[in-house]
């Protein structure tokens, strides 16, 4: 048991632990919040029918090609080497980014 020495760095690595537990909870919770679908549907009709564009997903995957078509509740991306465009919900989307560098370094 001891005398008491050191006892009180349990405590203290226990509370690191649900600190830092609850701070990166918090920040996987932000990083998966849906941007507004109104937003997202903005950004890509700027954007336009041609360019390139990157989008995060609320699942944590990235989509990026050019854009062939924009709706009312999505719009498609087609990837260089796909032989079909991609259908990507505005609702799905919690980043919208430039295109990929790859993207404008095949432009040049």
């Amino acid at each position: 048991m001891g005398d008491g020495v050191g006892g009180g760095f349990w405590i203290v690595r226990i509370v690191a632990l649900v600190v830092g537990l609850a701070v990166a909870g918090s920040g996987l919770a932000l990083a998966a919040t849906p941007l507004d679908a109104a937003i997202v549907k903005q950004k890509v009709e700027e954007r336009g029918v041609g360019k390139d564009l990157k989008v995060s997903l609320g699942d944590g995957s990235t989509v990026s090609g050019e854009i062939v078509w924009i709706g009312e509740e999505k719009f498609q991306l087609k990837a260089k080497k796909e032989p079909q465009p991609v259908d990507v919900a505005y609702a799905q989307v919690i980043r919208v980014g430039g295109a990929a560098w790859w993207m404008f370094w095949r432009r040049r």
